[in-house]
């Protein structure tokens, strides 16, 4: 038997972890570039200037 990490157990772990992240990032991107397209110009100026 030997050393149960050396035998690359942990790559789909990992693949499925960093896999995971990137659809979460895409995810938001996407979630705030369809929340610009809702709001309107004027409310968009408003809440930038502060």
């Amino acid at each position: 038997m030997g050393d149960p990490c050396a035998s690359g157990d942990l790559a789909v772990p990992a693949v499925v972890a960093a896999t995971q992240a990137l659809v979460e990032v895409i995810g938001r991107v996407r979630c705030v570039r369809l929340t610009s397209r809702l709001v309107p110009e004027r409310d968009r100026v408003r809440v930038m200037a502060g």
